[in-house]
């Protein structure tokens, strides 16, 4: 409800600008005045108009220090998060080694080294950094392959044969692919029935199909 000149300051506001044993306004006399003697019938008179502006300034200030003043929440981009472990992985692979075995070393690698790796917010950011760097990985793979195609193609138009296309293949693949793995994990957020454990679920289950299928192209169709 909006106050007339003639009302009082709100109590509440002016024990929050005056805390008792603290003194009143030092820079602001007419705060200062309203602080020693407290607010009284035609106390916002006695302020005047200009008075009143600087009280009402001087409450903003208070509580935009106080606002700011309140820890933040944890949000996932404050997890510290390095590729290191996962990288390290794939580059010590052998011929014949599995490149499942790298998979998801780097995120629980962030979740032992963070005090909030493990809580839900910890493990969606850890989880995040390494679907990124699988995902990076994966369309590496993909732009190597299909380069690999167009060029056998190439090969076999200059030899006069006549075959399917192995590039537009491999795009309808890839296409096909991307809504499977999304459909599939949200399946697997489903199973948590709006749980705050289906978004870690959900990250990990596309961290493993998105590493599965950087595995595919990259061996079985880029060898």
């Amino acid at each position: 409800m909006l106050r007339g000149p003639e009302a009082d300051p709100p109590q509440g506001g002016v024990d929050m600008l005056c805390p008792k044993g603290q003194g009143g306004a030092k820079n602001d006399d007419a705060v200062a005045r309203l602080c020693e003697n407290g607010p009284r019938p035609g106390g916002w008179q006695q302020m005047g108009f200009k008075g009143m502006i600087r009280f009402w300034k001087g409450m903003i200030r208070f509580w935009t220090l106080f606002i700011l003043a309140l820890p933040l929440p944890l949000a996932a981009q404050d997890i510290a998060y390095s590729d290191r472990q996962t990288q390290s992985c794939l580059d010590r692979l052998s011929d014949d080694a599995a490149l499942s075995d790298c998979v998801g070393l780097s995120a629980n690698g962030c979740m032992e080294a963070n005090a909030a790796g493990y809580t839900t917010v910890g493990m969606v950011g850890c989880l995040e950094g390494e679907l990124m760097l699988w995902e990076s990985l994966l369309n590496a793979a993909y732009q190597k392959v299909l380069r690999q195609a167009k060029a056998t193609e190439a090969e076999m138009l200059e030899l006069g044969a006549t075959v399917p296309s192995m590039s537009q293949a491999l795009v309808a693949m890839q296409r096909a692919w991307m809504p499977f793995r999304d459909a599939t994990c949200a399946y697997e957020r489903s199973l948590w029935g709006g749980g705050t454990g289906g978004g870690p679920a959900t990250l990990q289950c596309l961290l493993e199909l998105t590493a599965l299928q950087t595995a595919r192209l990259s061996r079985r169709f880029g060898e």
